[in-house]
């Protein structure tokens, strides 16, 4: 392997490892793999091992086409060893090591193997489509297009490919017999090869096992995904994260972005590096606070490629032993029924669901951990209690909760939902849903719906109570309590918070070229921006805006309209704060820790002390009303 690769590529795995393990500890992501859940533990080794079954019967099933039959045990060994080969080498490469493999210990013939690996390796890519459609149609919004658009072309030219590959091995071969620099006999003997290769890939699509290899590369990304999904879920369940605050298509998603760019020629050392780096950002652009998105990046992948390498070397050191029987000689049989084969895929699944169930239900649950309760937080929440009165709502990934200053159990009032924010009277909460804009009144009733949306992300009440605007992709709407009547606000950029002034000014975190704060006068069509950052939130007479900067462990409170510092906050003592939003109190307001466990902390403004409120981890979005205070 060339030297200027191999020193780049530890240079691609030492950038993003130093990049991650600057916002994530080492203590953090062993953690995380110390408590794991065994019952995901359990389901990834079962899925893991399921996907490598499948593979090694759509292998058995090209191969019968051209005579070869292996025996079952050591083509599912070989499977194993190409599994584990895959991630050592760039852009996938490891993976023909199932060549060699396949030749050298099962004795199966060259144009055979290369044409059971080329068939295996274009099904994948097809198989693949129908899985980014599915977590597109999850996902929604603007990502529909885009995720679904890319599914198309890879499924069109993958079918183009399958369609052309015998003749494009064929004119390869016919090419290579010319290569002087191959010399005289080896010339000669590569254009043989691709010309058998041609001809088992000519014989497969004759054969007419398109339609159940087809089946089959469905059967292996499933289970693959499943393995990487169950695992996760192991990771992230004693945090508190159950099935449903895990979302297939949100996951799937992440998945598929880092898994392609481990794909990627340049994608670090052994398979560490670009996988890391895009699943942190995917997985916090999808589902996780920034610290978990990156802690995970590591722990999940450090565990499979470790599970990956051990099960690997164990195959490969059974594969070397003499007493496998080699491949029976070429001897062409008759294509099992389709009934037969659907039959035995139907027992395969059924086996694999009971064994699933059983699993589950065995193995023990990992026990939901929260972060330490100090006697200083127990002192300090108690003389908060004291000193003022209120309530703080906020979302978890299980739905939207409300505890009451001073008290230590919050009560969930509303499953699912997201954003909350307190009507000006406190009377009510709005929150999305979906893709509605909500509304709980607290003294009785059902949640309603107000609007549909197309893509929200945040909203805020006008400070009037009459209207509760939100964003929807590149608009920002509003909608009247009493009418439901919605209308167009704003439009021109990609909105991810906003707060609304009494007079209808607006502050709101949008991405661009970053994530900055802009202020808009809607009434006079004018906009500024105000500062780089996020966090935007306005002070109940609308002339002071928050400003979360750098490494979220300051917080800017500037003017709203020449965007000059007019004071900070800080964040709690030895950790990051983000998604800080002002309270109906101008001397109050709320953030959320980060880190593996977030917490809700409310801020006294004119003594910048932060108090800790909740104690139950994965809070987010909290907003504050005080009732009445020193």
């Amino acid at each position: 392997m060339n030297i200027f690769y191999v020193i780049f590529s530890v240079l691609v795995t030492g950038g993003i490892f130093a990049w991650l393990f600057s916002h994530v500890s080492l203590a953090e992501v062993a953690g995380l793999l110390r408590g794991v859940d065994p019952r995901g533990v359990a389901l990834f080794v079962l899925a893991s091992l399921l996907m490598s079954v499948f593979r090694a019967w759509r292998y058995r099933i090209i191969l019968r086409v051209s005579g070869p039959a292996p025996g079952t045990l050591p083509l599912f060994l070989a499977v194993i060893v190409r599994n584990t080969f895959s991630d050592l080498l760039p852009a996938r490469l490891g993976s023909l090591v199932y060549i060699y493999v396949a030749t050298a210990r099962l004795g199966i013939p060259f144009g055979a193997a290369s044409s059971s690996f080329a068939l295996a390796f274009v099904f994948d890519m097809i198989a693949l489509a129908p899985l980014i459609a599915w977590a597109a149609v999850g996902l929604g919004g603007a990502s529909v297009w885009v995720l679904a658009g890319f599914g198309l072309v890879l499924a069109a030219g993958m079918i183009a490919v399958l369609h052309w590959l015998p003749a494009l091995v064929g004119i390869v071969g016919r090419r290579v017999a010319a290569f002087s620099w191959l010399g005289h006999e080896r010339g000669p003997r590569w254009a043989k090869a691709l010309e058998d290769v041609a001809c088992e890939l000519r014989a497969a699509r004759e054969a007419g096992i398109y339609g159940r290899v087809f089946v089959l590369s469905l059967m292996v990304r499933l289970f693959k995904y499943a393995a990487l999904y169950f695992f996760l879920f192991a990771l992230v369940a004693p945090l508190g994260y159950g099935w449903a605050a895990l979302p297939v298509p949100r996951v799937l998603a992440g998945l598929c972005a880092a898994e392609a760019a481990a794909s990627l020629p340049v994608s670090g050392l052994a398979g560490f590096g670009a996988y890391e780096g895009a699943w942190a950002m995917a997985f916090q652009l999808l589902l996780f606070p920034a610290p978990l998105a990156r802690a995970t990046s590591i722990a999940h992948h450090l565990f499979t490629q470790l599970y990956g390498y051990g099960s690997g070397a164990v195959a490969l050191l059974l594969l070397l032993l003499p007493f496998w029987r080699r491949a029976r000689p070429p001897e062409r049989e008759a294509l099992e029924s389709a009934g037969r084969f659907a039959a035995r895929l139907a027992a395969a699944l059924t086996v694999a669901a009971g064994m699933a169930v059983l699993l589950y239900r065995v193995c023990p649950e990992a026990r939901a951990e929260a972060a330490p309760v100090s006697a200083g937080d127990v002192s300090a929440l108690e003389n908060l209690a004291g000193r003022v009165r209120g309530r703080v709502v906020f979302q978890r990934p299980d739905g939207i909760y409300v505890v009451r200053l001073g008290a230590r159990d919050p009560e969930r009032i509303v499953s699912p939902g997201e954003f909350p924010r307190w009507s000006p009277d406190g009377r009510d909460i709005a929150f999305l849903q979906s893709n509605r804009v909500m509304r709980l009144r607290l003294d009785g009733g059902e949640p309603e719906a107000l609007a549909d949306a197309f893509a929200p992300r945040a909203l805020a009440w006008h400070p009037s109570g009459r209207e509760i605007y939100f964003t929807d992709g590149l608009l920002i709407r509003a909608v009247n309590v009493e009418t439901r009547a919605a209308r167009d606000v704003l439009s021109g950029h990609v909105f991810r918070e906003l707060d609304v002034a009494p007079d209808g000014r607006l502050a709101a975190t949008v991405r661009g070229r970053g994530v900055s704060i802009m202020g808009f006068d809607p009434g006079a069509g004018r906009s500024w921006r105000i500062a780089g950052g996020c966090s935007a939130s306005l002070s109940p007479d609308g002339n002071r805006v928050t400003n979360n900067e750098g490494d979220h462990r300051r917080l800017s409170i500037r003017d709203a309209v020449s965007g000059a510092r007019l004071g900070t906050v800080n964040a709690p003592a030895g950790m990051a704060f983000d998604n800080q939003w002002w309270s109906n109190d101008p001397n109050w307001l709320a953030s959320r820790s980060e880190g593996l466990f977030e917490d809700v902390f409310v801020h006294d403004l004119l003594k910048n002390e932060a108090v800790r409120v909740t104690f139950v981890g994965q809070c987010d979005r909290p907003d504050l009303f005080i009732e009445s205070g020193d």
